[in-house]
């Protein structure tokens, strides 16, 4: 089998990187926690602010 025949399963660096796909998927579930974290963090500010409020 030739280096660039179909189903070569060897990569080189004229090829580029190989594809990735965890690293994907690492960045969907990096992206969503983030966006959960921001979430909590501006519910958290109100509940405080609300705290606050109810002891002035």
């Amino acid at each position: 089998m030739d280096e660039g025949d179909v189903g070569s399963t060897e990569w080189t660096a004229a090829q580029g990187q190989p594809p990735n796909e965890e690293s994907e998927v690492d960045d969907n579930e990096a992206a969503l926690a983030a966006a959960q974290r921001e979430k909590l963090i501006k519910e958290i500010i109100g509940l405080q602010q609300n705290l606050k409020d109810e002891e002035s």
